[in-house]
């Protein structure tokens, strides 16, 4: 039996966007509920969520949808600050065998994407999963705990996507197009209420 985390990255400020992206609806659902819904069935109640700038809004909307999470003060000092966070905190908690690392303004990302990242690991063995989009390689993707030292010893802002590009020979990947499209502006604001997914 794997026993698989979640982190979902959602410390950003927003700052071309004007407001809060975490807190955006699509389908009747916030962005970032929408990311703890879909990685959930996948690794149940293992998953921590990572706020940092609108940190005391985002808890204030979600009172009554309680979810683990931790606050990066120095959210502003780049996103792998936050996983490196988030990760630590995971590890006190329980021995993890590798993590899905997600981000909250994918609104296509859905369980079955989680699914076939889980699934690529345990049929290839290979130990860093990511998703292909746009001619590059992205979130979300699996980490294998073999990697985690690695994560946690970064001092610059150096993510995930760094491991993909250092260690291509431990790298497998899953198709996801849609990947290519986040939450930054309010045209992909406008863009994402007028698409049919």
């Amino acid at each position: 039996m794997n026993d698989f985390a979640a982190i979902i990255l959602a410390a950003g400020a927003s700052t071309r966007l004007g407001q809060p992206k975490q807190l955006l609806e699509y389908q009747g659902k916030m962005l970032l509920q929408h990311a703890i819904e879909v990685v959930s069935p996948v690794v149940g109640q293992r998953l921590l969520v990572v706020l940092g700038a609108h940190a005391a809004k985002i808890l204030d909307v979600f009172q009554n949808y309680p979810f683990p999470y931790v606050i990066n003060e120095t959210w502003s000092d780049g996103m792998s600050t936050s996983l490196r966070l988030g990760l630590s905190a995971l590890l006190k908690e329980d021995a993890i065998d590798g993590i899905f690392l997600l981000v909250s303004d994918q609104p296509f990302v859905d369980t079955d994407v989680i699914t076939q990242l889980k699934n690529k690991h345990l049929s290839t063995n290979k130990k860093l999963i990511a998703s292909a989009y746009s001619d590059t390689l992205g979130v979300p993707a699996f980490i294998h705990r073999d990697y985690f030292e690695e994560l946690l010893s970064q001092q610059k802002d150096m993510g995930a996507k760094k491991l993909f590009f250092k260690y291509p020979e431990d790298v497998d990947t899953i198709s996801f197009p849609k990947g290519a499209f986040d939450v930054d502006t309010a045209e992909d604001v406008f863009r994402l209420k007028n698409v049919d997914s």
